[in-house]
């Protein structure tokens, strides 16, 4: 198989921190991955055993990313949603291999679930992850763990705690709301995970949206996670 050319890529500037992401800063963010891909690829078709060890996986991949990147290459727009679903067009019709269109449908759920956000920030992401995982799942006959699909499904298992953390550092930092007083804040996140507490990515908003009430009813600056599906009530 033969790799396209791409455009110049500028590396992503290292020591930036962002709480809340636009538009442009989800560019980055895709632009970086493709970075690792183009370094990387190689690794990833020596890793590739599943279902066949045809060895182009992480070329399938990158053709794939480069794809989604070439779609944004000259978009100024700062509305997350939109840079999103660009990304996810450009995955779709650009995907390669039985892997570039799982990483495609990655795209789609991540894309549908910022389709309304101007921006995002980490609960957000974590959020998108988790419909992201679902949509690849479900766009599978029949998945296969120890895949990109399980690579997927623990970075959002990641980003929850991500979002904890988030919420310690937020209850422990005092803010300065003007010269004589010191405020303390605090947040609550109800999460719901899949596939250990929902069937579908509509499912799982309804989990955390109860997961999120729970939390309301039951104190303040606490997570609280949505029992598993066993245990879970119909809804």
């Amino acid at each position: 198989m033969t790799e396209e050319s791409t455009a110049y890529i500028p590396p992503p500037v290292v020591g930036e921190k962002w709480l809340t992401c636009n538009g442009r800063q989800l560019r980055k963010m895709a632009r970086a991955g493709l970075a690792t891909l183009e370094e990387n690829h190689q690794k990833v078709n020596d890793l590739n055993v599943f279902p066949v060890p045809d060895g182009d996986t992480g070329i399938n991949m990158l053709l794939t990313m480069r794809a989604a990147c070439r779609r944004i290459q000259d978009d100024k727009d700062l509305h997350v949603g939109q840079v999103a679903q660009d990304l996810s067009q450009g995955a779709l019709m650009g995907a390669r291999g039985n892997s570039g269109v799982i990483l495609s449908q990655i795209w789609r759920g991540l894309a549908k679930s910022l389709k309304d956000k101007e921006t995002f920030n980490a609960e957000d992401l974590a959020l998108a992850l988790q419909l992201a995982t679902d949509t690849a799942y479900k766009g599978v006959m029949r998945p296969v763990e120890g895949t990109i699909l399980t690579v997927v499904r623990e970075g959002a298992e990641e980003a929850q705690e991500i979002a904890e953390r988030i919420r310690v550092a937020v209850e422990e930092r005092p803010f300065l709301i003007d010269k004589s007083k010191n405020h303390k804040l605090t947040i609550s996140l109800g999460v719901a995970t899949y596939p250990d507490c929902a069937k579908s990515a509509w499912d799982l908003l309804i989990k955390a949206d109860q997961a999120m009430y729970h939390v309301k009813e039951t104190g303040r600056n606490r997570v609280h996670v949505a029992p598993k599906l066993s245990s879970c009530p119909e809804t």
